[in-house]
C-alpha cells in the first residue's frame, strides 16, 4: 500500500510542478504580448513627424556634428561639447521613459514587466523584434536609453542626414 500512496503523491506532485510551468509559459507569453503590443504601438508615438522624440533628435542632431568633423579631421570633440551630449542622452531617456509607460499602460501592462521583457528579447538578440526589421529602429531606441554610444550613434546619423539635407 505505501507504493500506492507513493504513486499517488508523485503524481500530485507532478500535476502541480505541470500547472507552474503552464502558469511561467502563460506568464512569459503575456509579457512578449505587452512587447509586441507596445513595439506596434510605438510606431507612432517615437517616430511620428509631431512625436516628442522625433523632435527632440532634430531639434538636438545639430549639436552631434562636431562629432562628425572631430571624426573627419581626427581632432576627437571637446570635453564641454561631450557633457551637453549626456546632458541631452538624459532628456532623451526621460521622453522614452514618459512615452513607453504610457503605452504600457495604455496595454494594460507595467513599466517593470515591460522592461524585464525587453532585457531578455535583447540579451538574446532574438524573437520577433529582431526577425522583423520594421522593429530595428525601435530596438535601437530601446537599446539608447542604457546605451549611450548607441545614442550617440543615433544623434551622429540625425546629424549626418541634416548635414545632407543642407547641401
Amino acid at each position: 500500500m505505501p507504493r500506492a500512496e507513493s504513486k499517488s503523491m508523485d503524481s500530485a506532485a507532478s500535476s502541480a510542478q505541470s500547472a507552474e510551468t503552464k502558469t511561467e509559459e502563460k506568464q512569459d507569453f503575456d509579457e512578449n504580448e505587452l512587447l509586441m503590443y507596445v513595439a506596434a504601438d510605438a510606431n507612432e508615438h517615437l517616430f511620428g513627424e509631431k512625436s516628442e522624440l522625433t523632435q527632440f533628435v532634430n531639434a538636438h542632431a545639430a549639436d552631434f556634428e562636431t562629432a562628425l568633423d572631430g571624426d573627419r579631421t581626427g581632432a576627437g570633440t571637446p570635453i564641454k561639447q561631450a557633457e551637453r551630449w549626456r546632458s541631452a542622452h538624459a532628456e532623451y531617456n526621460e521622453i522614452m521613459e514618459e512615452i513607453l509607460e504610457a503605452l504600457v499602460k495604455k496595454n494594460n501592462g507595467t513599466i517593470e514587466a515591460f522592461m524585464k521583457d525587453v532585457q531578455c528579447a535583447l540579451a538574446g538578440g532574438e524573437g520577433f523584434l529582431f526577425e522583423d526589421d520594421n522593429y530595428s529602429e525601435f530596438v535601437e531606441r530601446i537599446q539608447a536609453m542604457d546605451d549611450y554610444e548607441c545614442f550617440h550613434r543615433i544623434m551622429c546619423e540625425a546629424a549626418q542626414r541634416g548635414t545632407s539635407r543642407h547641401k
